[in-house]
């Protein structure tokens, strides 16, 4: 049986993807690293790790239990985490409905006998790798990503980097 390397995530959309890699830019120049391909630019819900692939529709079907309403994040500040080495775009007052999900995906896979991390929600796009130094002069140009679903993702390593593809994509409650 193969394994899968799965997490979930919140994928941008060509509009948001474009705009968070162009607000990147001061970080890619001031942060001698490894940019993060433009396509694989994401923000991690919870990483799940390798499954075997014979869990996946469990996976699915748990994941389509989780209720969530839709919010909108601003990405619009930068940081590091120094001991992973990766610099990334985040925000400054998150809207607490992205930590709701996360919490609502965790509870999800727990309850399907999966053990994700259970550290707090910070959303983050990481796009940089091997950063160890420099800081932008300039701030952050603001992203304002609107976000109506969440996916289930698949990374494969090739010899050419990683490659992220999205498997499945659910909705989230549209307010009324």
């Amino acid at each position: 049986m193969s394994r899968l390397r799965l997490f979930f995530a919140l994928w941008p959309d060509d509009r948001v993807r474009d705009a968070l890699w162009a607000s990147a830019e001061p970080l890619r120049r001031a942060c001698r690293g490894r940019p993060v391909a433009k396509r694989n630019l994401h923000a991690t819900l919870v990483f799940l790790g390798g499954l075997d692939e014979a869990r996946l529709p469990e996976v699915e079907g748990a994941a389509g239990s989780v209720e969530a309403g839709a919010f909108c994040l601003r990405f619009d500040a930068w940081g590091r985490f120094q001991r992973a080495g990766v610099a990334w775009l985040g925000c400054r007052r998150p809207d607490p409905a992205a930590a709701g999900l996360a919490t609502a995906l965790t509870d999800a896979m727990e309850g399907i006998g999966l053990a994700p991390e259970r550290r707090p929600f910070r959303p983050h796009v990481t796009v940089l790798r091997k950063c160890r130094d420099g800081s932008p002069d300039e701030p952050v140009a603001p992203v304002d990503w609107p976000l109506s679903e969440f996916w289930l993702v698949q990374s494969r390593t090739l010899e050419t980097g990683p490659v992220y593809e999205p498997l499945k994509r659910w909705p989230l409650a549209q307010e009324t």
